[in-house]
């Protein structure tokens, strides 16, 4: 391990993904600027450059699903290997994570109930486990005060959301326009154009989601992570939210309760936090923006970076600590 800062390499298996973009990219990015040397790059990249990544580098975050092949490679070069696993669940049987142990040495989680989930389901010891919500970090510093309450978004997963007679019938009744992004954006500058193009964001579970697998519910419920409930947030957009734990998380990391926001499970209950949220006051209204915004200003791409420098200082002095002991040895 070198004797200075550690440099540090994400790698991904595609280049223009919505999870590279922020969890690689933007980090990165972000790093570069507080005087971190990183980078951000593909496999196929890394295959045919390898030499010089080796020589280069120290730490290697893997996004999304490890290459075993690189990352072996890596270990018997004495490089640490970390696996980014938002989106990385084996849930029934866990057949690639007992290969995955034997090469990575350090997980990122999104919430504490995944970092529970890594260490009951897998055997990951808590302290190889870094909880850093980075999906919250894609955000610009945007404010926009909301004038009035035109349009309903609901974002989330397609297989989520069904447009029923009696949602409808709500939107109409109450001269609301329906909108609904058709894909993830891509970048910064794509993701607050498409909040802005919204006056209030509902993220929304429907009546059928319970007659899907187990697997993709404790995936949504559990470990879907809050980027796109932060951008409204930021910007000053009224929101609806699916109970998800990276919402509440986040919430209560600001000192709120899950009270004190709108929370809809069904239909049902987003039909009547429509209504509730149409008829607020300015002062109600100005209440939870004010308590969103507070949300969003923790989780800026500054302070995710600042996790990221917090876990390879660990990193940094456990692995000094373990050169020493060899030394002694």
């Amino acid at each position: 391990m070198k004797k200075n800062k550690l440099k540090v390499l994400f790698l991904s298996k595609h280049s223009r993904i919505g999870s590279n973009i922020i969890r690689g990219k933007t980090v990165a990015k972000q790093l570069s600027l507080m005087g971190l040397v990183t980078s951000n790059i593909t496999y196929k990249i890394f295959k045919i450059l390898r030499a010089y990544y080796l020589h280069k580098y120290d730490v290697f975050v893997f996004i999304k699903r490890i290459d075993l092949e690189l990352a072996k490679l890596l270990k018997e070069n004495g490089k640490v290997v970390v696996i980014d696993t938002v989106d990385n669940y084996e849930f029934e049987s866990g057949p690639l994570w007992s290969e995955e142990n034997t090469y990575v040495d350090y997980y990122i989680a999104n919430t504490k109930v995944h970092k529970e989930f890594l260490h009951k389901q897998f055997s990951i010891p808590n302290e190889n486990i870094f909880i850093i919500e980075h999906h919250h970090s894609n955000l610009f510093n945007v404010t926009k005060e909301v004038k009035s309450i035109k349009t309903i978004g609901f974002i989330g997963e397609k297989q989520q959301f069904k447009k029923s007679d009696k949602l409808i019938s709500l939107l109409q009744k109450r001269k609301l326009d329906f909108y609904m992004p058709e894909k993830s954006p891509t970048t910064n500058e794509d993701a607050v154009a498409e909040t802005l193009k919204l006056d209030c964001f509902i993220l929304n579970l429907n009546k059928d989601l319970d007659k899907t697998q187990n697997n993709l519910i404790e995936y949504m419920i559990k470990f879907k992570p809050a980027q796109k409930i932060l951008l409204p947030f930021s910007i000053g957009i009224p929101t609806i939210l699916t109970p998800y734990v990276s919402y509440i998380e986040a919430i209560e990391s600001a000192g709120y309760s899950k009270e004190e926001f709108l929370f809809a499970s069904n239909e049902d209950e987003l039909i009547a936090k429509i209504d509730k949220l149409l008829n607020f006051d300015p002062e109600e209204l100005k209440s939870l923006i004010k308590k969103q915004k507070k949300v969003a200003s923790l989780f800026k791409i500054e302070n995710i970076a600042k996790k990221y420098i917090k876990m390879l200082d660990t990193i940094y002095i456990r692995y000094s600590n373990k050169e020493l002991l060899e030394m002694n040895l």
